[in-house]
């Protein structure tokens, strides 16, 4: 399937990219360069809209009174069989997968515009999610808008 890209952290170092909008390097770890990115576009924007929507509804379970024992199901459920509690987000990683994309050189930079809560694995647990950035440079793809998943850690988010 598609590689999505990630946005690396610089080693030994937390800082707060998210806030103070500096250029970070934009490469894949573990991925070998040229890295796919998909396209920012008023679909894509739909897409992760309703998938963030989706996601709400499946975390709200985890503020409201439960068992342990309910939690740990559910917990379960996320990691085994998303479909079941996630309706709709193995199709909204497929759709993203096929989206217009391009490629990066390794050193391309960006800045960070947007960390959504659409996750990028097909499991329902994992917590690297979509990332908008803007690709900084002196030549193309320079300006454009970009799709990469990410932990939001990475950039210092909450």
């Amino acid at each position: 399937m598609f590689a999505f890209l990630s946005a690396a952290l610089l080693q030994g170092q937390q800082p707060n990219y998210w806030n103070n909008g500096e250029k970070i390097p934009i490469y894949g770890i573990g991925i070998s360069p040229p890295l796919r990115v998909v396209l920012d576009d008023p679909e894509v924007r739909k897409l992760i809209t309703e998938e963030e929507n989706r996601r709400d509804e499946a975390d709200r379970f985890f503020t409201e009174s439960h068992t342990n024992a309910e939690k740990l199901q559910h917990a379960y459920d996320l990691i085994h069989h998303p479909d079941q509690v996630l309706p709709g987000h193995r199709e909204f990683v497929e759709t993203m997968a096929k989206a217009p994309a391009i490629t990066l050189p390794k050193k391309a930079r960006g800045r960070v515009l947007q960390i959504s809560r659409a996750r990028c694995g097909l499991d329902g647990w994992s917590t690297v999610t979509f990332v908008r950035m803007v690709v900084i440079g002196k030549k193309l793809p320079s300006g454009m808008e970009v799709w990469v998943c990410e932990n939001p850690m990475a950039f210092g988010a909450p």
